[in-house]
């Protein structure tokens, strides 16, 4: 009976070790992600505001549009290899404002 009872409690102790070291590895984790957005540049590159556009292009008209490109002056057939990165890119900066 004793030895069912210590047995219960060192398994308890255990469950509750674990509990903090899962804790623990998730406040580090959160750690580093909020030091690494800190310590990140806030520069932008040559073609944000070009890829953010095109982005909401997409995002109103839909992606079977695709097939030109609307702010060109030339009416070459164009092809969108990264149009999922330019709608993204446009969400982000949609919704962070």
């Amino acid at each position: 009976m004793e030895e069912e009872l210590i047995e219960k409690k060192n398994e308890k102790k255990k469950k509750s070790i674990k509990l903090v070291n899962w804790l623990f590895d998730g406040l580090v984790l959160i750690c580093i992600i909020i030091i690494s957005i800190a310590i990140a540049p806030k520069t932008l590159q040559n073609d944000t505001f070009y890829n953010i556009k095109c982005g909401e292009y997409i995002f109103r008209n839909g992606i079977f549009h695709l097939t030109e490109d609307p702010f060109s002056w030339h009416d070459l057939s164009y092809t969108w290899p990264h149009w999922l990165y330019d709608l993204f890119t446009y969400l982000v900066y949609h919704f962070s404002r």
